[in-house]
């Protein structure tokens, strides 16, 4: 039975080889492993106890084969190594393709991160930009309000001063104007009291001149007691005359002087010198009496002295009238002056608490704006925190725009340096691809020739195995039929 095999398997092995050169490393794989059994099983063939006879024949063949076998397992093995180092190409093709996808990815993700970092530096400059602006306008507004407070209060503090000057000015001027019309109503009632204390003193003189005609009065009429009765006669005609005279000069006097009054003082005046007439009347009786008695020229000088004495009496009492006339003109005048400086010091006060009450209202009105005045001065020290607070802020957002500016360079150099290590590896992908291309065509064409060389020599040293084996076949089958006709032999016997 393992005849049988052995030499079935020869007779396959001897039609296939040709079939085996054309064949692929798979063939040519189990064709060895087919080459390899059929060794082992005529190397178990030719040491079978069988054959044992025939063994010293067979050796060269043996190590023919076996050289032969130890050649076809050393190209198997380089095959092997050789398809190893292909596939070690290939792995680290694919790792360099891998690579080259990651490095590519990691460009897109850098190159969206840069566009990202990008479209967020232009947000962040636009929206500085509209920061500073805004922060501008409001500083711009903020000045231009304080500015116009600043005048508007400037403004109401010039015109409340200006008004507050007017009104002390006014002031000023009604009070000297007050002091003018109380000194003039000083002086008039001054006048007044002057020309009361001139009437009153008139009045005495009066007094005493009535007194003086009444002691003379008195003398005449005790001097006419005692020569009344002597000349009664003798002077009839004489005293109708003399009293007709005197009678007319002082009835004019009288009128004269009775017209002139108007008042009170004025009709005392008259009952005087009515008196004084009476008075007069007797003391020309007495006078002519005394020329009666025989003195004609006394009687012409005592007459001529009376009336001397009446006219200057009607002197004095004219110029009395006219200065009792001058003194109730001017006492009228003085109350007319008093009344109206009392209605011009009524108006005067009015105006006074007028300009009191505007300047009261002018001193509210100026602590008002002064009060305004500190409350804009309090809210301009507001609005100047305010406004440090906000360039504090600005001057923040500046450094952390600085610092962002800084960092998105920093990413955008980073950036630059990752593009040129991505076109780096780039070109590094492309070089290794192409090398590696080129080395996997250099090597898949070396392995060719290589494998066609090997096949060549493999089917060539195959042929001459082949050959070999044919002929150690050869030898088996006659050393079979020497066998078979040996135990034939044997039968027979």
């Amino acid at each position: 039975m393992d005849r049988r095999s052995w030499l079935w398997r020869r007779k396959s092995s001897e039609k296939s080889p040709s079939g085996e050169t054309e064949s692929t490393e798979s063939v040519v794989s189990s064709h060895s492993e087919r080459f390899s059994d059929d060794q082992a099983l005529s190397i178990h063939n030719i040491q079978s106890p069988e054959v044992t006879c025939k063994a010293a024949q067979g050796g060269e063949s043996d190590d023919t084969v076996k050289t032969l076998s130890e050649k076809l397992s050393q190209a198997l093995v380089n095959i092997r190594d050789k398809q190893d180092l292909v596939k070690q190409h290939a792995k680290v093709a694919e790792e360099a393709v891998s690579g080259w996808e990651r490095a590519e990815k990691e460009v897109s993700a850098l190159k969206k991160q840069n566009e990202s970092l990008t479209r967020n530096n232009t947000s962040l400059e636009e929206r500085i930009v509209h920061l500073d602006g805004a922060l501008k306008e409001c500083l711009r507004q903020l000045r231009q309000a304080v500015d116009e407070q600043d005048e508007k209060i400037r403004s109401a503090v010039e015109a409340l001063e200006r008004h507050n000057s007017a009104l002390r000015l006014q002031l000023v001027s009604k009070s000297k104007e007050l002091d003018l019309r109380t000194h003039e109503c000083n002086l008039s009632t001054l006048a007044a009291e002057t020309a009361s204390k001139q009437h009153l003193d008139s009045i005495k003189r009066a007094s005493r001149l009535e007194a003086e005609c009444r002691r003379l009065k008195a003398t005449t009429s005790n001097n006419n007691n005692n020569n009344n009765n002597n000349n009664n006669n003798n002077n009839n005609n004489n005293n109708n005359n003399n009293n007709n005279r005197p009678m007319t000069a002082s009835s004019i006097f009288m009128e004269s002087f009775t017209d002139s009054q108007s008042d009170s003082g004025e009709r005392t005046l008259s009952i005087e010198n009515q008196g004084f007439k009476t008075d007069s009347q007797g003391q020309k009786r007495h006078f002519f009496s005394l020329v009666e008695i025989g003195l004609m020229d006394d009687f012409l000088d005592m007459e001529r002295l009376a009336a001397m004495q009446e006219a200057r009496i009607s002197v004095q009492e004219n110029n009395l009238r006219g200065e009792l006339v001058a003194v109730v003109r001017r006492m009228s005048e003085l109350d007319e002056n008093c009344r109206k400086v009392t209605a011009e010091k009524v108006g005067l006060e009015m105006a006074l608490d007028a300009c009191r009450v505007q300047l009261n209202l002018s001193q509210d009105e100026f602590s008002r704006v002064k009060k305004e005045l500190e409350d804009a001065k309090v809210k301009k020290i507001e609005t100047d925190s305010q406004l440090e607070v906000a360039e504090h802020e600005l001057e923040s957002l500046r450094s952390s725009i600085f610092t962002l500016e800084k960092e998105i360079e920093k990413e955008k150099e980073f950036s630059r340096e990752t593009v040129g290590r991505c076109n780096v590896l780039e070109s590094e992908i492309s070089r290794v691809k192409a090398n590696s291309q080129f080395q996997r065509s250099a090597i898949i064409e070396e392995f060719r020739i290589n494998q066609d060389k090997e096949l060549a020599e493999a089917a060539s040293k195959f042929a001459e195995c082949q050959k070999t084996i044919a002929s150690i076949d050869r030898q088996l089958k006659s050393l079979a039929t020497i066998e078979d006709v040996m135990i034939d032999a044997d039968r027979e016997q």
